[in-house]
């Protein structure tokens, strides 16, 4: 995935179609029916029985495939952006002194790699339709990375201003790097290529790490 994108600040999302019952059923079908089948092989037909509905009713609501496939990937983004908001973060940790920007760190780290993992539509859409991506949604992908690394500095700063990160601590150089091992975790989590499986004690010794890395003498748990 990261072979995709850069890390160049993306433009606002686009709207997301108006949202019903009966629509956000029409697209938890398929992103189901993406997940299972890719693009190509997944058919609007499949899509309407999946959801229980009629075919105009989908063209109705989402247009054709493409309208689907779009508006699929956008809800997957917005989740993403959910998960990765920057403000929520800077907020949780003076109000909840236990969690410190480490502990933070950890979560958003671990959280990533879950939401990827319950993400299929990603895997399969990279593995049989990549064009997909290419064709319209490079944008929504730059965008998830410059909100993630948004909410990485403004962990890191936290940190760094309480003395729990190193006093020597580039925050942007430190920002690139956290971003770099998150999207090197993320590949991994995907399962695109068999040779590079994301194994637990990968996963925790990757994290472990790079914490490891950061907290000041004074700071380490």
């Amino acid at each position: 995935m990261s072979d995709l994108i850069d890390q160049e600040t993306a433009p606002a999302p686009a709207p997301a179609p108006p949202r019903n019952a009966r629509s956000a059923r029409i697209l938890e079908a398929a992103r189901r029916c993406f997940s299972d089948k890719g693009f190509r092989s997944t058919t609007i037909i499949d899509i309407a029985d999946a959801a229980g509905v009629s075919r105009p009713l989908v063209y109705k609501y989402f247009g054709d495939k493409d309208g689907l496939i779009d508006s699929a990937l956008r809800a997957v983004f917005a989740d993403w952006e959910a998960l990765n908001d920057p403000d929520s973060e800077v907020e949780a940790l003076p109000n909840a002194p236990a969690r410190s920007a480490g502990v933070a760190l950890e979560e958003k780290l671990r959280k990533s790699v879950e939401f990827v993992r319950q993400q299929p539509i990603f895997k399969t859409i990279l593995q049989n339709d990549p064009q997909i991506v290419m064709r319209g949604h490079l944008e929504g992908l730059r965008r998830c990375r410059s909100v993630s690394a948004a909410s990485t500095r403004a962990i890191l700063e936290a940190g760094a201003e309480t003395g729990e990160f190193r006093a020597d601590l580039d925050t942007e150089a430190a920002t690139a790097s956290v971003e770099m091992i998150l999207f090197g975790l993320l590949e991994r989590a995907l399962g695109i290529r068999p040779e590079l499986i994301l194994e637990p004690d990968l996963e925790r010794t990757t994290i472990d790490l790079l914490l490891a890395g950061l907290l000041s003498p004074r700071g380490i748990r």
